[in-house]
């Protein structure tokens, strides 16, 4: 999740995709509260099993953790 809870953030491990989703009301998962953006980014050419992702404060640089090659991914954003 992003700080206030209105942005939130799914890596799968299937296609080694992470996707951006909205939330109406922060930090609430209820049905009809939550939206996919139509935003997702693969890793795939970097790691085939994502297993967990993080941003730095300021949300421009995003962070995968890969368990197939036990390696930390550092990615630049558009915040």
């Amino acid at each position: 999740f992003n700080s206030d809870g209105t942005k939130m953030f799914i890596v799968g491990s299937t296609n080694d995709t992470i996707y951006q989703y909205s939330l109406s009301n922060g930090f609430s998962l209820t049905s009809g509260n939550v939206t996919y953006d139509n935003i997702s980014f693969s890793v795939a050419s970097q790691e085939a099993n994502p297993a967990d992702l993080a941003f730095n404060s300021d949300g421009t640089k995003m962070f995968i953790i890969g368990y197939t090659s036990e390696t930390i991914f550092q990615y630049s954003t558009d915040s």
